[in-house]
């Protein structure tokens, strides 16, 4: 029995952004490779962007009293905003349409072909 296509892009998002590198390596067909990377892509952002607001935190917060405050509104925001996006691409893969996201999207695509 083949696994179908969006289920195994599906696991490129199970456990962002290991699974994704884990297909990328032995994917073959350009839609698993292209999840797989978006996948990657979006953790590392995704990551990227929480620890650069604990820098702000850190560095800021030792200058600015308000910093503190500013990243501590931010962050919560940033975190559901990234829970979101991983949520939609979810659900899309689930209905069996294909999940793009805008900037990071476009990346994959590039550096499949």
């Amino acid at each position: 029995m083949k696994a179908s296509p969006s289920l195994g892009a599906l696991f490129c998002y199970v456990g962002i952004p290991i699974t994704g590198l884990l297909v990328s390596c032995c994917a073959k067909r350009p839609e698993l490779k292209f999840h797989a990377r978006q996948s990657v892509c979006l953790g590392l952002c995704y990551i990227g962007v929480l620890c650069g607001l604990s820098f702000l935190d850190a560095v800021g917060g030792a200058f600015f009293r308000w910093a503190g405050a500013v990243v501590a509104a931010v962050a919560p925001v940033v975190g559901l905003f990234g829970i979101l996006i991983w949520g939609v691409v979810v659900v899309q893969l689930l209905r069996g349409r294909q999940a793009r996201i805008p900037v990071i999207g476009r990346w994959a695509e590039r550096s499949v072909r």
